[in-house]
This record gives C-alpha cells, structure tokens and sequence, in this order.
C-alpha cells in the first residue's frame, strides 16, 4: 500500500483540481504510511522502515528497491509531461510490484541472518 501510495503522487501533484492543496494530502499519505510501517513491524517483528544501507542482511534488496522506486518516479514524471498516462500507469504498477517483491527478499535475507546468529537491524 504504501509503494501504491508513492508512486500516485506523480498523478496527484498533475491532476489536483483548482484550489485543492497538496499538503493536506501529504500529511494524510504520511499517516497512512506510518501506520502501515508500524503494522508491518508488529506482523513481521521486524522494523524495515527507511532502506537502511549500512544493514548488511538484505542489502541488495534494498538497493534495489530504492533504485526502481527513484528511477520509477523520473519516469512516471516524464511520461505524465508528454500526455503518455497509460503508459505512466503501467510504470506505476511494475513500480509497485517491484517494491514490494524488493521488500519480501530484503526481510527474508534479514529473517535468514536471524535464524544463522546474525544481529537484528
């Protein structure tokens, strides 16, 4: 949900109508993803949060999911500017997908240094 919600904002920020703000959005999305971080951490028992690159378990993981999701959104913002939104739609949910395939290696590489002796993060 919440990679679906980062990868909206491109469209929102475009398509707002007249006199409707953004912030009050932002705020709300940073709720709603907080919320979802703290979920995450109580179903799994393991706080992601922010891809932390000094973590040595599941660190390629996270690069990769930072690299998709900041190479997603230079596109999504390129696309939505030449008018290509079906396209841009289609970059959003590959996005979202990736993320969340990204996210599920990075906690079972974490899982896995876990269940050998390695510290948690």
């Amino acid at each position: 949900m919440l990679f679906a919600l980062a990868f909206a904002f491109p469209f929102m920020s475009r398509y707002l109508p007249p006199g409707v703000r953004l912030w009050p959005l932002l705020v709300a999305a940073l709720v709603v993803a907080w919320l979802l971080q703290w979920g995450l951490a109580r179903a799994t028992g393991i706080s992601v949060g922010f891809p932390d690159l000094t973590y040595r378990p599941g660190r390629p993981a996270r690069i990769a999911m930072l690299v998709v999701s900041l190479v997603a959104l230079v596109a999504e913002h390129v696309l939505i500017d030449r008018g290509q939104l079906v396209a841009a739609v289609a970059v959003a949910a590959l996005a979202v997908v990736a993320g969340v395939v990204s996210m599920q290696a990075a906690l079972r590489g974490i899982r896995e240094s876990l269940r050998t002796g390695g510290g948690a993060p």
